[in-house]
């Protein structure tokens, strides 16, 4: 008898401590999570666009609760890995938009978007990139 009672008390007392470990997970609120949400940075529809000799960018940026985007950085990069243009834009609110002209026509370029967005003493560092050819 007791060898069967052992086993039995042994698998009662996990599940309790699984279920009681289970109720402690979470906020609260409902299938949120306790960490920080996630900061958006978004090529606007239709863009980038290829312009004659240049390209139009449009970036929408979404920081998640408690964060600033402080600046946004965007470049146009030919492929032989040589910056073609750039330009960087401080605090620029929920767009952030350039247009570089003079990049030639017919050439292939990378846009390369770094950005920082920060809360207090944490930051983040969304990136994003695209190819388009200049007209």
């Amino acid at each position: 008898m007791r060898t069967l009672f052992r086993p039995v008390v042994f698998f009662a007392l996990l599940a309790i401590f699984a279920a009681v470990v289970q109720s402690q997970e979470g906020n609260g609120t409902g299938g949120e999570s306790d960490g920080p949400g996630t900061n958006f940075l978004l090529f606007s529809p239709g863009s980038p666009s290829a312009t004659t000799g240049g390209v139009n960018v449009s970036i929408s940026i979404q920081p998640t609760t408690g964060y600033t985007c402080t600046s946004v950085t965007i470049s146009a990069v030919n492929q032989s890995g040589t910056t073609l243009a750039t330009a960087t834009i401080k605090n620029p609110g929920e767009t952030a938009t350039q247009n570089f002209t003079g990049l030639g026509s017919n050439v292939n370029v990378t846009i390369v978007v770094n950005s920082v967005f920060q809360n207090g003493g944490q930051f983040d560092y969304p990136y994003l990139e695209a190819n388009v050819t200049t007209k």
